[in-house]
């Protein structure tokens, strides 16, 4: 078996998609966790929250598949959205699909975080230039369709 040169490699950290997404992710993250510290909230925790209440109530498995996130951990982070009564869980008339919606409480956290969203998301807008910021909105948003049909083929 012959060895992968250095060479060969270096292209990972250079032409990776996946490698070069989730450093932009990790940075991104720090930024919006950063910002929106004072709120009490984190990204991840504010984007579910802002799904939920946009939506009214919801299920699961809808808002796993909104997010592109799996169930199992969905529901890890929306359980202490409910522990900390932001959320809380309905149980539908028809068997047992689980829904959620968003609390008074999980409201009020919205309304204080969203300002320090704006924050967050207009120091990147800016720093980007409007064009560049659609440009990878779109790209973003092409990368997930195009690799979630790759994934759900796999399936």
């Amino acid at each position: 078996m012959e060895l992968i040169s250095r060479k060969e490699l270096k292209k990972v950290g250079i032409y990776c998609i996946n490698h070069n997404i989730r450093k932009a992710m990790r940075v991104v993250t720090a930024l919006y966790d950063e910002i929106l510290r004072p709120a009490g909230i984190r990204s991840t925790q504010f984007s579910i929250l802002a799904t939920i209440y946009y939506k009214g109530s919801i299920n699961l498995t809808r808002l796993a598949n909104l997010l592109v996130i799996d169930r199992t951990t969905l529901i890890r982070n929306v359980e202490v959205l409910e522990r900390d009564e932001l959320v809380e869980f309905l149980l539908e008339q028809k068997g047992n699909t689980r829904k959620v919606k968003i609390t008074h409480k999980g409201i009020d956290k919205i309304q204080n975080a969203f300002p320090l969203w704006e924050t967050a998301q207009e120091s990147i807008v800016h720093e980007l230039g409007e064009e560049q910021w659609k440009d990878l909105i779109r790209s973003l948003s092409l990368l997930v369709k195009v690799a979630g049909k790759h994934t759900n083929d796999q399936s």
